[in-house]
């Protein structure tokens, strides 16, 4: 599954989360229902600089979710460059090489 959440945050006095609208693009029917709550919940957990008190500011999440679910995946995260940030719960695995190509050969 993969989709983009677009989440404009109206920024309060002292940097206080104000109204927060969002739009979800998914090629998924049920991508807004599951790509919506964790970015919100994200930005609700932000900490904005009290400059931005009176603006509203985009913030954008970009899913790509790969492999098998996990029930307690052991998460990591990566920032590159400083305004991306990676969050992985299992590597991806390389395909299985279980021995030499045949391809092309009769």
């Amino acid at each position: 599954m993969d989709g983009t959440v677009w989440v404009n945050v109206e920024v309060g006095a002292q940097g206080a989360i104000g109204k927060i609208e969002d739009q979800v693009i998914s090629a998924y029917a049920d991508g807004p229902k599951l790509l919506t709550p964790p970015a919100e919940a994200a930005v609700h957990s932000a900490k904005l600089k009290t400059d931005c008190a009176g603006k509203t500011v985009l913030v954008i999440f970009r899913y790509e979710l790969h492999g098998d679910p996990t029930a307690n995946p052991q998460v990591t995260s990566r920032k590159e460059p400083s305004y991306i940030v990676w969050i992985e719960s299992q590597p991806m695995t390389a395909t299985p090489t279980g021995g030499a190509s045949k391809a092309g050969k009769k």
